[in-house]
């Protein structure tokens, strides 16, 4: 195989990952409520649903640490439901 026919081999590899990816993640985020965290506990990505659900925006969430979900603006009723859901998951 020479050179160039190796390399667009390896390009429509890598467009079909990524294309594998972006369907895994389209359909995370329908399903499920996601955040991500740095490992000191702050919040570096969510998507919608987590967002839609905390009652946070994205740009509130960010930079913020976990806690912040406990922070007195839901009431203890909300945070044991969203406990038990991710039990669930």
């Amino acid at each position: 195989m020479n050179g160039k026919i190796s390399s667009n081999l390896a390009n429509e590899c890598s467009k079909a990952h990524i294309r594998e990816l972006e369907n895994l993640s389209f359909a995370i985020d329908q399903h499920a409520i996601v955040s991500i965290a740095d490992t000191a506990g702050d919040i570096i990505a969510v998507n919608q649903r987590f967002s839609d659900i905390s009652g946070y925006s994205h740009d509130e969430l960010l930079g913020k640490n976990h806690r912040l979900l406990n922070s007195g603006r839901h009431p203890q009723s909300f945070l044991l439901q969203c406990g038990r859901r991710l039990l669930q998951a």
